[in-house]
């Protein structure tokens, strides 16, 4: 049987609104404001989909996530 998955409301509304860009230009300002938000609303929502299935976290475990996840960190 194939499991359900749910559409985060922000990605749903993000893809609309790129969506209704189809008209522009790949290069407007807007189209691509739209693409960069609905590409961190996508990563925010797998995220918090894996976490939120995920077994509880070791103190270690979350340092190496958090590090991982940390841009500042990363350089």
């Amino acid at each position: 049987m194939t499991k359900s998955v749910t559409i985060d409301p922000t990605v749903a509304t993000l893809r609309g609104k790129l969506g209704g860009y189809r008209s522009r230009a790949q290069d407007d300002p807007e189209v691509m404001a739209t693409r960069a938000a609905l590409a961190e609303a996508t990563l925010v929502s797998a995220i918090e989909r894996l976490i939120a299935s995920a077994p509880p976290l070791s103190p270690s475990q979350a340092l190496k996530l958090r590090t991982l996840l940390d841009i500042e960190g990363a350089k």
